[in-house]
């Protein structure tokens, strides 16, 4: 996998600069953050993809490889947006800070003026639920507020009214609806559902295209619940057995869309608690989340209005 940078640090001022909005200057060096290898700017001018900084082949072992561009984008997407809104009354802003000295490093470190420290990270890449149970534990010991965010993807969530009544063996003719409806079941894998039930059934997402978000993304979801079955005995007795719960499939309940930074709000949790069908135990954790029944007067676009499931 291809390792990307947003960040790293120009040689003739130590300067700490971001890639996309750093001029390509052949005769400029930079060196990472951390290990303080050299790395390489790559910067096009036909502007094809985002900014960035790579080591070079093999020349690097350093735990800030591993990125995709997919992550890089995402996380500079974040941080302007935060930079742009909310600027200028926070204390601190700032991509790929190395914090809690220099263990770790979020994609996105904030600090507000009453002294919250606030770490995003984006998730756009497999991670094993060990690892992010370990950095979810790292924060709370340095009373860090992390914010997991997803990639959203629309169809992921989201399907044609008569795409689900054609899964359910219903007649297209008389069930054609082009609407679109929430998912009624969502494979989640074993990362996302570790921030499922850490983050109290909610994920929260980052729309990288724009065309359904301008803010982050919000989904409630449960457990999904099978279809009912029935069948007969030999002897003519009909037995009838409820739908399954799963606990690797969920349904979408309700989808918030442009939530604004600033209706994020931190929580602790002192306690770790487990399940058991989980393998492991949720953390305690310092962690931002959202409760969209305490915003009244929200103004992001909500999921509903869609076509109620049949």
């Amino acid at each position: 996998m291809f390792a990307f940078m947003l960040t790293a640090i120009r040689a003739s001022d130590g300067v700490k600069v971001i890639g996309e909005f750093t001029d390509k200057d052949p005769a400029a060096s930079y060196h990472c953050e951390k290990c303080e290898n050299p790395v390489i700017h790559h910067r096009s001018e036909a502007r094809l993809r985002v900014g960035h900084f790579a080591h070079k082949a093999g020349a690097s072992f350093c735990p800030s490889d591993g990125e995709t561009l997919e992550h890089v984008q995402t996380k500079l997407d974040i941080y302007e947006y935060i930079r742009k809104g909310w600027g200028g009354k926070l204390r601190v802003v700032e991509p790929e800070a190395w914090i809690c000295k220099r263990t770790i490093r979020p994609d996105v470190y904030v600090e507000t003026p009453k002294g919250s420290r606030i770490a995003i990270e984006v998730q756009a890449s497999a991670l094993t639920v060990d690892e992010i149970i370990r950095r979810t534990r790292k924060y709370h010991v340095e009373g860090v507020h992390v914010l997991w965010v997803l990639p959203f993807q629309f169809r992921r969530f989201f399907e044609r009214f008569y795409e689900m009544a054609w899964r359910k063996g219903h007649s297209i003719e008389q069930h054609y609806d082009d609407s679109w409806i929430r998912k009624e079941k969502v494979k989640l894998l074993g990362y996302e559902q570790f921030i499922y039930w850490a983050y109290l059934k909610k994920l929260v997402l980052w729309d990288l295209e724009h065309k359904h978000s301008e803010g982050f993304v919000v989904i409630e979801l449960s457990q999904h619940v099978g279809e009912p079955t029935s069948y007969f005995t030999s002897g003519g007795e009909e037995h009838y057995h409820e739908g399954r719960k799963s606990k690797t499939f969920k349904a979408v309940d309700r989808v918030v869309g442009n939530v604004r930074f600033d209706q994020l709000r931190t929580h602790v949790f002192h306690d770790d608690f487990s399940m058991k069908f989980l393998p492991y135990s949720i953390p305690a954790r310092h962690i931002m989340n959202f409760d969209p029944t305490k915003w009244k007067g929200l103004t992001g676009v909500m999921y509903p209005p869609l076509p109620q499931r049949p």
